[in-house]
């Protein structure tokens, strides 16, 4: 059966609490998806929707003492962006695209997003991560150019598959993809940016892909210099 709507009383909270949570993004990408997920249904949410922005409000209550620190995501002196999809995870058989950006250690941009068609293999979820990324990476790359400061841009997917496409002339196997998510073929070959393999275990961008374990969420929320206990 499906889950009742809320009043309108709770329907008013529900839009207000997750409005205020989306600003405080930037700094907790810890909670992306799950704030991605609640946001989907703002405008008919359930009950359903209900219990999980109480789960949320409850882990941000537990986790207040969390410290965003700058310059300990690793990463050098080019920009390094990390890239991951949930293939059909979300509602509707949505997948979801998550990735983060990363300079001097610093995260600059980090985002979970529904994609806007259906994947059809979890290849193509991931190609389309990995475009996502390249993106987000290149127009910092550009803003880095504007005021003299060229750098080189590295991508990083746990996709085996997403890596080889990207990085070959055609689509191959995959006569369904658009070919938009090809764009990546032409700047690697011009030596625009490079792509790269990371483990899955070490990916941050799996934090913004799907519901996490508490360890798995505390290994990558230390990963990307998220620590407790507030500034030292």
């Amino acid at each position: 059966d499906a889950s009742p709507s809320l009043d309108q009383k709770r329907h008013k909270l529900f839009r207000s609490f997750v409005g205020k949570v989306m600003w405080v993004l930037d700094v907790r990408p810890d909670i992306a998806f799950v704030t991605k997920e609640l946001a989907r249904h703002v405008s008919s949410p359930t009950e359903v929707d209900w219990t999980r922005l109480v789960h949320l409000a409850r882990y941000l209550q537990g986790t207040r003492d969390v410290t965003l620190k700058l310059g300990t995501a690793g990463g050098g002196e080019e920009i390094i962006a990390y890239a991951d999809a949930s293939w059909a995870l979300s509602s509707g058989r949505r997948s979801t695209s998550g990735g983060i950006v990363i300079y001097a250690g610093v995260i600059l941009t980090s985002w979970s997003r529904t994609q806007g068609r259906l994947a059809l293999s979890s290849c193509e979820a991931e190609l389309v991560a990995l475009t996502v990324a390249g993106q987000e990476a290149s127009f910092v790359r550009t803003m880095m150019e504007e005021i003299g400061e060229p750098t080189r841009v590295r991508l990083y997917t746990d996709s085996t598959s997403a890596h080889q496409i990207a990085e070959r002339r055609g689509l191959g196997r995959l006569k369904h993809v658009e070919l938009r998510w090809l764009w990546m073929q032409d700047e690697f070959r011009a030596g625009r940016l490079e792509i790269a393999r990371v483990n899955t275990l070490v990916n941050p961008a799996d934090l913004m892909t799907k519901h996490l374990h508490r360890s798995r969420l505390e290994d990558l929320m230390e990963l990307i210099g998220m620590v407790r206990g507030g500034m030292e």
